[in-house]
């Protein structure tokens, strides 16, 4: 997965980096908490951290190389701290997704991921075409880092959901397993 980004190396690899957190609040971050679930059949952990009280701590504690994706419809959402000052002392990766436009969030983090801008921010009766965009940028990524290692991540997920899912069963003959 190749990200367009200042200053980092064209071939930032999530699966090698130590940690990999989410900042996200409100709707967006009941949309992250898939692909954390996704990203555990790849034996990578993905901490999302949704209260802004946390923000803080969490990011005094990232190490050299983690990284943060930050998740924001309008980009505005993480004005109160001060990421690209952590950032230049910790050196840690940024991602954002948010909305095409010249907002906060782009302007300290390294790589854009933009989402559709067809809402508004609050005329609306709910979140579906952020969320969607959403979740699809973020099964995108999981799928990619999958297809790196495919056969190999294949076999792990398999033997897992094994494992995980023993006592699943259907009486729907379409949906079974070939054993």
């Amino acid at each position: 997965f190749s990200f367009l980004r200042r200053g980092m190396s064209p071939n930032l690899n999530l699966m090698t980096l130590p940690h990999i957190y989410i900042f996200a609040i409100t709707n967006t971050a009941a949309v992250t908490y898939d692909f954390a679930y996704k990203m555990r059949f790849l034996y990578k952990k993905v901490k999302i951290v949704e209260n802004p009280e946390e923000f803080y701590f969490v990011l005094n504690m990232m190490e050299k190389d983690d990284c943060i994706i930050l998740v924001s419809y309008s980009g505005e959402t993480f004005e109160l701290f001060d990421v690209a000052e952590l950032k230049t002392k910790y050196q840690f990766h940024t991602i954002s997704i948010t909305s095409l436009g010249d907002n906060s969030l782009i302007q300290y983090t390294d790589c854009h991921l933009f989402i559709s801008t067809r809402e508004k921010l609050y005329s609306k009766i709910g979140h579906f075409v952020s969320n969607e965009s959403i979740y699809y940028i973020l099964d995108t990524l999981y799928a990619c880092l999958f297809r790196k290692h495919y056969q190999e991540n294949w076999d792990k997920k398999l033997a897992l959901s094994k494992r995980i899912d023993y006592e699943r069963y259907s009486t729907i003959d379409i949906i079974q397993e070939d054993e």
